[in-house]
Order: C-alpha cells, then sequence, then structure tokens
C-alpha cells in the first residue's frame, strides 16, 4: 500500500508531499503522521496540482514498467518534464507498507539530463523494519513488527554510471540509462520487496477524463478511452468488455451482470448487454467505474480523475458507497480520485482527504520566469483542529468544502 509520495520539480509540482516518508522517521512521537489510506480524495481548484500529481504516479509506472524510452511517451527530454525555470531534476520517493515483510519500504528515483534526453541519475529501494512506534503512528492494526533485531538496509542502490549495489554486494549487471533497475526479472525473483514494489506499479489502473476527445491519450493509462468525453466509444468499451466476458468466462459475466444492474437501480429482468442502449450518458461513465471495481482481479491502485462529473447525486451516492466497498472487500487496494462534488465527500473522513493550493505572485497564466510558477501546497484535512472537532461533531467534509474550509 502506497503511504506517501514527494515529488520534486516535475512540471509545475516544485516540492510536493502527501504522507509519511523517509524523514519522517526521525521525528516519530514527536508529530503527527498522515499516511495516505485506502482512499485518498484530493480537493483543490483548478490548477492547483492534482492533476499534476496523477500525471507524475502515471510517469513513474511508464518508467517502472516500459523504460523512459517507450513509444507511448510523448515527452522525451528533461525539459519537458522539469520544472519550468529550474536547473534540478525531477525527482520522486515513494514510501509502502508491506505487511507480508513487515517492513516500510522507500523507493527513489531521480533524472538527469544526457544529451537532452531524461535518463535516470539514480535509484534506490531501502527497507526499513516495522516497529510497534511506526505502526501505531501509521494507525494500521492489521501490520505487524518485524523480528527483534532486523536493522533498515538498501535492497538496491544504482549509480549514475548505472552500477547496482544490492545487499548481497556490486551486481555485473550495468543498467542502461532509460531502465529502472525494477524492470530486472532476477532481481524480482530474489529480492521480494523488490518485487512487491515492481507489482504495485504494474498493477496500477487509471482512469482520465479527457477535456477533449483527441486528448484522450494525454495520459496513458489502461482503457483511458473508455473513460473520455464520447459516449460512443463509450459505450463500445462497455459491449466489448461484457461481450468478451460472455463468451469467455460466464460466471464473471453473471456476477458482474447482477452488479452492474443492482447498482445502477436497472431491471432484474434482461441481460446488461441489452441495457446497454437504455443508459444515459452519465450512467455509462459510472458503469465504466464500476467494471473495475467488481473485477475479480483489483487494482493495486485505482486511480480516477473526477469520477463524479456529470453524475446526478443519487448516482454520487452510488459511486461513493461502492468505491467503499471496493477497499472493505479488497484489503491493501486503493483508490486516489479527485472532485469537488460535495456528495462524493460526504461520504469521506478527514484522514482521507488531502487539499490543494496554488499561490503565484501573478494572476496572468503566462510563464516569464521561475517566479510565475505557482507555490503547490497540499495538506492533510485531518491535520486541522477545526476541520476534525467539526466532522467531530457531525459535520460531513461535503458541507465544509462549500463553507471554504477545505480551501
Amino acid at each position: 500500500m502506497l503511504t506517501g509520495i514527494h515529488v520534486y520539480n516535475y512540471r509545475v509540482l516544485k516540492d510536493v508531499r502527501l504522507g509519511v516518508l523517509r524523514d519522517d522517521l526521525k521525528t516519530i512521537g514527536e508529530k503527527a503522521w498522515y499516511p495516505l489510506e485506502d482512499i485518498a480524495v484530493f480537493v483543490g481548484e483548478n490548477r492547483s496540482g492534482k492533476s499534476s500529481l496523477i500525471e507524475a504516479l502515471v510517469f513513474l509506472r511508464q518508467t517502472i514498467t516500459q523504460g523512459l524510452k517507450s513509444k507511448e511517451r510523448r515527452r522525451k527530454t528533461l525539459t519537458e518534464y522539469r520544472t519550468f525555470g529550474v536547473s534540478e531534476a525531477p525527482a520522486f520517493e515513494l514510501s509502502f507498507t508491506a505487511p507480508g515483510l513487515r517492513a516500510l519500504l522507500f523507493y527513489r528515483l531521480e533524472l538527469a539530463d544526457a544529451g537532452g534526453e531524461a535518463v535516470i541519475k539514480a535509484e534506490s529501494l531501502e527497507k526499513v523494519p516495522l516497529t510497534p512506534e511506526m505502526i501505531e503512528a501509521l494507525d494500521r492494526i492489521e501490520l505487524r513488527p518485524s523480528e527483534e533485531g532486523e536493522a533498515a538496509e538498501f535492497s538496491f542502490r544504482r549509480t549514475s554510471e548505472g552500477r547496482l549495489f544490492t545487499k548481497n554486494g556490486l551486481s555485473e549487471t550495468l543498467y542502461p540509462p532509460d531502465l529502472s533497475v525494477l524492470s530486472d526479472d532476477a532481481l524480482n525473483r530474489a529480492l521480494p520487496e523488490v518485487s512487491f514494489v515492481r507489482n504495485f506499479f504494474e498493477e496500477m489502473c487509471f482512469l482520465h477524463m479527457p477535456a477533449k476527445e483527441e486528448d484522450a491519450g494525454s495520459i496513458v493509462c489502461k482503457y483511458s478511452d473508455a473513460f473520455g468525453t464520447d459516449s460512443p466509444a463509450r459505450t463500445a468499451f462497455l459491449r466489448q468488455v461484457l461481450e468478451k466476458l460472455s463468451s469467455e468466462e460466464a460466471d464473471s459475466y453473471q456476477y458482474l451482470s447482477k452488479n452492474l444492474k443492482k447498482a445502477l437501480n436497472l431491471g432484474r429482468e434482461g441481460d446488461i448487454l441489452r441495457w446497454l442502449k437504455r443508459l444515459t450518458d452519465a450512467e455509462k461513465k459510472l458503469a465504466v467505474i464500476l467494471l473495475f471495481l467488481f473485477s475479480p482481479e483489483p487494482c493495486s491502485l485505482l486511480v480516477v480523475e473526477n469520477p463524479d462529473y456529470g453524475l446526478f447525486p443519487d448516482k454520487v451516492d452510488i459511486l461513493a458507497r461502492e468505491l467503499r466497498n471496493y477497499v472493505l472487500k479488497n484489503p491493501n487496494v486503493q483508490v486516489f480520485m479527485t472532485t469537488s462534488h460535495m456528495n462524493l465527500l460526504e461520504s469521506a473522513a478527514p484522514q482521507e482527504v488531502w487539499t490543494f493550493r496554488s499561490e503565484r505572485e501573478r494572476d496572468d497564466a503566462a510563464l516569464r520566469g521561475p517566479e510565475d510558477v505557482p507555490d503547490i501546497h497540499v495538506k492533510a484535512a485531518a491535520s486541522d483542529p477545526l476541520i476534525c472537532a467539526m466532522y467531530a461533531e457531525g459535520v460531513g467534509l461535503g458541507t465544509l468544502l462549500y463553507g471554504g474550509y477545505l480551501a
């Protein structure tokens, strides 16, 4: 499970962090921890960095699973990734809780410029044994402490020359500058923590709502076209998936058909395929999301931009209910989503909500220099005593958003 994210100098994200990261271990017991939960809801005004954070996760997934030179990438040079006007290259840190390994894992990736192209400068994975104090700070009762006497260690460290140091010594492998160490099958077989992180990235799914139909590929993700603004494409996707299941996996089809009709309040009679033409565009959009939530093979992380956009309140309530059921039925899976909808926020708790705020010296959109890049501030709603107090008194977060308390 993803516990924390730190993005440095990637597009508009000059220095943005969420959750628990490596340097938080120094302050354990001194200040509260706010790890990323099963559900994380990102709220904030337009251009406050929410979509850029999701693009950073997409970038990491592509880099780890396909490399920096994959054909699907639109951007190739470091300048296209790096924050405008700064000299430092992008860097990323992610932390994970790994219940089976009884450890916190800290993965770091740094980029560099090589003849105009973006390359991997450094990469590392550190394994830190869980202690009772960490488990208490994370507030996760399902975790168990590691064996007494275990010490933190690097599973691997990669240098700018492509040399790899593992906990077993210096590897003979010299890694190409465009490929991640996590793509090494042999290393995945040898080190379970490496396999854990790689599998997490491979099993991530992104649903993107593009502003224009031609922008559907702007975030390369599984089934992105199905979540676009084109209703016929969405209908075709639903029909393709359902027909394939109907012919190849009858049990899965019956299960999915039953749950889709129940969630969408359709009649009990008739095949779900016959209902497709009767669904509104908003119901089709909801059905696409439900396909993922009812999948027998859940994603490690499902990321959805504005899942409630265009939905009437009753459909938003259905969406909120099914998202909650999804994480309850599937331990160690997560859902990240952006929203500005009161109804969806009403179902969330403060520890699940992160507020994004953008500050810049000039209000116009033109970027003339580094000072024009907005400062993105991200805050855990649970860190605000007033929000927590009002929530404890029964005031929902949707109401607090409307009242300006989550600004």
